[in-house]
């Protein structure tokens, strides 16, 4: 679980994401979480995720060495995430875990919450809403965007026909 903070676009409501972490954590009760926090995150939440996860070790973003959460990811079969952090909702998928996302508040629309928008629509990513009816993420392959970007210059330099799919 990846935990993010208040931004320009979310709040936080600390009180709602621990009630979504408890039944995620409810419904693994076999599984040993991993619980990173980032920068942002009030240290406050930190404490109470400490005292709702007997089943899980949390680490304060501080505690992490270099590396550690790519290291986890790759390891993960699941991840969740808080809304409010793209760069860890696009590693998780990267990594090709399933990518569950928590709710936090929006606080604008822009760019970036109509890419997570598109992600939740087209599948790649399970919201807390769609996961409570369910228990079910969904299930991708792994983001390639290295192949993607290196695919789209050689396009644009003529070096590469275009594929169409």
């Amino acid at each position: 679980m990846l935990l993010g903070g208040s931004s320009k676009r979310h709040g936080w409501n600390e009180l709602s994401l621990v009630k979504q972490m408890m039944l995620v954590l409810d419904a693994y009760p076999d599984v040993q979480w991993q619980v990173s926090t980032s920068r942002r995150t009030p240290e406050h939440t930190l404490l109470e995720v400490r005292h709702i996860a007997p089943h899980a070790k949390v680490w304060a973003a501080n505690e992490t060495p270099q590396g550690w959460v790519a290291e986890q990811l790759e390891q993960a079969a699941q991840v969740w995430v808080t809304e409010d952090s793209i760069s860890m909702i696009y590693e998780s998928l990267t990594a090709g875990a399933q990518v569950g996302l928590f709710n936090v508040p929006r606080m604008q629309q822009d760019r970036i919450t109509q890419a997570i928008d598109v992600l939740a629509q087209t599948g790649r990513l399970t919201l807390f809403e769609e996961w409570q009816k369910t228990q079910k993420l969904a299930i991708n392959p792994p983001f390639c965007e290295a192949k993607r970007a290196a695919t789209w210059f050689l396009e644009q330099e003529g070096l590469c026909p275009a594929v169409t799919a």
